[in-house]
């Protein structure tokens, strides 16, 4: 992302299926332990829907000194069926603020 930052996601890897090199998106987000609670970009959500199983999100702890727990570091595939469509495991929370100056 540092390099495009204007893309819906923050690395680009592949994962390696029978021999063959299969394109894997991956979105990083620092989260709070307890909760593992993330905001997700409109943009973000939108390729994770178009991309599938090919999109992968990174759920990464930070604890109280700042550092990662690496160690509850949670990875969802297809997160948007995984995690938007799933309502059983996930609290979705949509707010959109629109500002508009007045003429």
């Amino acid at each position: 992302s540092a390099d495009s930052p204007f893309a819906c996601y923050d690395i680009k890897s592949v994962t390696v299926q029978n021999g063959d090199a299969v394109p894997r998106y991956i979105e990083v987000k620092a989260v709070p332990p307890d909760s593992f609670q993330f905001y997700w970009t409109r943009s973000e959500l939108e390729v994770a829907q178009l991309l599938k199983l090919k999109y992968f999100l990174y759920l990464l702890p930070v604890i109280a000194d700042g550092s990662f727990d690496l160690g509850r570091i949670l990875i969802v595939n297809d997160p948007y069926s995984s995690v938007y469509q799933n309502s059983d495991a996930w609290k979705i929370e949509e707010n959109v603020i629109v500002c508009r100056r007045v003429k």
